[in-house]
């Protein structure tokens, strides 16, 4: 349902209002987040809050994506647009993070971090 003209003004609230959560998530789970949590906590803790953190995180910010993508599609279509324009669309859209393929096979969660003790360095007097 590709529509002319421009674009409504919901429709322009919706698109900065999902851009702003997308680029706000991405500050704070870079910058902010991370940086708090390795200071706090727990190797095996952080580990184990970015493995539940993580996925929320791409989830959103694909959906994010996807909606601003069919915005911007419905108020341009494909007729109107140069061809350069045109090849934004598809590329954009391949350009999308595939979450599944990171994820760990159902039931298993943060693998167990297993540390091998190195053997104490001792003095031998022959």
């Amino acid at each position: 349902m590709p529509m002319e003209g421009e674009p409504s003004s919901l429709a322009k609230v919706a698109q900065l209002v999902i851009l702003s959560l997308a680029w706000g998530m991405q500050i704070w789970v870079t910058f902010i987040s991370g940086f708090v949590l390795i200071r706090s906590v727990s190797r095996h803790t952080f580990g184990l809050v970015q493995s539940k953190l993580f996925p929320f995180y791409f989830y959103t910010l694909v959906a994010c994506a996807v909606l601003n993508l069919s915005i911007f599609a419905c108020y341009h279509p494909r007729e109107l647009l140069s061809t350069g324009e045109t090849l934004q669309v598809p590329l954009r859209g391949q350009a999308q993070p595939r979450p599944l393929a990171s994820r760990p096979p159902p039931g298993r969660g943060v693998a167990p971090l297993h540390v091998r003790s190195l053997p104490s360095v001792t003095s031998r007097v022959s």
